[in-house]
């Protein structure tokens, strides 16, 4: 029993020393712990770090899904940095049972549509204007939809509302703290009342019970709305809403004041629409050149831009491997890890707008993005969010680094070193934006391996 004990003790020990070894690479990798091993247990642990052969450059992103999102973006903001985002989104709405206002004469009081929102993008002294229309082609909630669908193609031109506002962030009076100890307020929903045409309701007070009889014929009836906003030259923002409502109020001779209410549900086709224009930005001529003098590269959601990144030396750790083995010993691979660092003067970290997490993913032979295998084995090992301590973005790209040692192959096909796209995460829910530091700047892109080399 004594010895078993001390076996496991000693298999513990060693255990602890290998991890100090390998993780204390930083401070000297080739010389911790050459008191303690044996001669002719030797391991190198070294760290490599690649930066000059490093490309990147910024490109359109590919269109965005944007039907059945958690929240939907509404409003125009000009950005000094991303130029012009405008955003609108069209909705379904369904009864929850059948109305009470059927067959009875009923007056109209007003019809109002509900906006809900909580946070927004851009600035608090701009006014901006919405506008409702009837929707004139119906959505399908089992349908594709992206960020270039024609919603004003898509409705009837009579406006239905035309509203004005200036968006302002109600904060809790509650104080908070985050894990490092920082105080802060929680921010508020607020309700955006709208109120639309009185034609719009006398046609719902007016309607035959066999389109109000069921939610697939009031959807034939009442195919919903979409709510633009109008351009602006300068400022603005981006309103982040959290859902909508429509509510009938009416009068008749069976009650004095009623009420019904149409939803928006999980259940609701709903679809945002963005566009983007940066004729005016400082990056507009070099956007998709591969080679820009730009020292920069910007990220952007709603289907904005995106970055490739290419790092040649991924292809070189094939030769390593085979290097090591001709002089019989082995090559381990301990960390692979791509760091992003973030231009503080061009993104503000306090800023709500800068995205709290990256993605990233691998260009296969065809050019089209795929998950790393990092990322299936746990996103949180696999990285990308923002480390507000140190302005960077890391990613774990361990095992990738092994799948192109070790040719590994997905669907018949090799994973190559064809490089990588950076884009944002929540592309098409969310407004953020960041710009980066590139391959030329004097930061740069940098690409770390720890590794071991055993005899």
């Amino acid at each position: 029993m004594k010895t078993e004990r001390s076996t496991k003790y000693k298999a513990i020990v060693a255990f602890v020393l290998m991890g100090f070894m390998v993780w204390s690479c930083a401070e000297d990798p080739n010389e911790t712990g050459l008191g303690i091993l044996p001669v002719g247990d030797l391991i190198s642990v070294n760290r490599v770090v690649e930066q000059a052969s490093i490309r990147a450059y910024t490109l359109a992103d590919s269109l965005q899904r944007t039907d059945e999102t958690d929240y939907n973006i509404l409003g125009t903001y000009n950005d000094p940095v991303f130029g012009k985002t405008r955003a609108g989104f069209a909705v379904q709405y369904r009864i929850l049972d059948y109305p009470k206002f059927v067959g009875k004469s009923a007056t109209l009081d007003s019809l109002v549509l509900y906006l809900r929102f909580k946070t927004f993008v851009g600035d608090t002294v701009t006014e901006q204007t919405f506008n409702v229309y009837e929707l004139n082609s119906g959505l399908d909630l089992y349908s594709k939809y992206y960020q270039d669908i024609d919603l004003p193609g898509m409705s009837k031109p009579t406006k239905l509302a035309e509203y004005k506002m200036t968006p302002k962030m109600k904060f809790d009076t509650i104080v908070k703290y985050t894990s490092t100890g920082i105080k802060y307020y929680d921010t508020l929903y607020q309700v955006v009342p709208i109120r639309l045409d009185n034609a719009l309701g006398n046609r719902f007070l007016q309607a035959d019970s066999l389109d109000m009889n069921s939610t697939d014929a009031f959807l034939k009836f009442f195919k919903g709305l979409y709510i633009e906003a109008q351009d602006l030259p300068q400022g603005g923002a981006l309103l982040q809403i959290g859902g909508t409502s429509l509510k009938l109020s009416y009068k008749h001779t069976a009650a004095k004041d009623s009420v019904y209410s149409f939803y928006e549900t999980d259940n609701s086709a709903r679809v945002n629409k963005f566009s983007h224009d940066y004729s005016s930005t400082a990056f507009v001529s070099e956007l998709g050149q591969e080679n820009p003098a730009d020292t920069l590269i910007y990220l952007q959601t709603m289907g904005g831009l995106a970055a490739n990144i290419f790092i040649p030396s991924l292809d070189s750790w094939k030769d390593s491997i085979n290097v090591a083995l001709s002089e019989n010993k082995k090559l381990a691979i301990n960390k692979a890890e791509i760091v992003f660092h973030v231009d503080t003067l061009l993104s503000d970290l306090k800023d709500l707008i800068t995205p709290g997490q990256l993605l990233l993913t691998y260009l296969d032979q065809n050019g089209e993005s795929v998950v790393l295998s990092d990322y299936s084995l746990s996103p949180a090992y696999f990285g990308g969010y923002l480390n507000r301590s140190d302005a960077t973005y890391r990613f774990n790209i361990t095992n990738h680094l092994q799948d192109i040692i070790e040719h590994k192959k997905i669907n018949n096909k090799e994973i190559e070193n064809n490089g990588f796209r950076l884009t944002t995460a929540f592309r098409n829910t969310l407004a953020r934006r960041v710009v980066l530091k590139g391959s030329k700047s004097k930061v740069g892109i940098r690409f770390e391996v720890v590794y071991s080399k055993l005899k």
